[in-house]
């Protein structure tokens, strides 16, 4: 009887971590090589092409969803508040999308 092996992909979260933050350094340094208008219009439109697909909705929704811990505290993206937050927009800078 041979040995028998099996390959499980194993995915260890600082290792998503670490891809992660590698995929921000190289996409953040691409976009910069643009003017800034032009890259403000290109992210809005790869989001709205990225939304209108209902996977990619729901996991960027839920990446951003804010889970109410308790009475008031709140809890965004794994980090716990001791109360609510207001973020004011910034991104869409022309309220376009």
């Amino acid at each position: 009887m041979g040995a028998r092996f099996k390959f499980r992909t194993i995915i260890h979260p600082e290792s998503s971590v670490i891809f992660a933050a590698a995929m921000y350094r190289l996409v953040r340094s691409i976009l910069f090589l643009f003017p800034p208008e032009w890259a403000h219009y290109f992210s809005m439109n790869c989001l709205r092409m990225l939304c209108s697909v209902p996977l990619f909705k729901r996991i960027i929704a839920s990446s951003y969803r804010v889970r109410v811990i308790g009475n008031r505290q709140s809890a965004i993206s794994g980090l716990k508040l001791k109360n609510p937050v207001g973020l004011g927009a910034g991104f869409d800078k022309n309220a376009k999308w």
